[in-house]
């Protein structure tokens, strides 16, 4: 067993107790399905990028979905940014933005403003 608890199983915890259950995400992914092993998407700065670039490299992953608008999302982020610090150096954290109402730029001033760390990756195909 690993000396490092299991990030993803924490955030997915912390998520599951403190978010009630909305409609749109009743039509997205059950928990506990296994990732895609490839998902094409983009650097903030417009490079595609396929998020198997961040696996298999020796260090679990956490991947968050995010947006500027989401109320959740800024809530979490605090404790997000606090494993991102403490856990650099073991675990990868890969925040990925959805596209709705949203833009590669909008993204990355927010990211840049907030001080997020980890990986920023858009999702502009949903």
């Amino acid at each position: 067993m690993s000396r490092w608890p299991n990030p993803l199983h924490f955030a997915a915890t912390a998520l599951l107790l403190t978010a009630p259950t909305l409609p749109a995400q009743e039509s997205g992914i059950a928990v506990g399905t296994t990732a895609p092993t490839s998902v094409m998407v983009e650097s903030l700065d417009g490079k595609p990028l396929d998020l198997a670039a961040f696996y298999g490299k020796g260090k679990p992953v956490v991947v968050e979905f995010w947006a500027t608008w989401c109320p959740l999302c800024r809530q979490l982020e605090p404790t997000m940014q606090a494993a991102r610090v403490k856990h650099a150096e073991h675990v990868t954290f890969v925040a990925v933005g959805v596209s709705a109402n949203q833009s590669p730029a909008r993204q990355k001033a927010y990211a840049e403003a907030n001080k997020m760390g980890g990986e920023l990756v858009f999702d502009r195909n949903d």
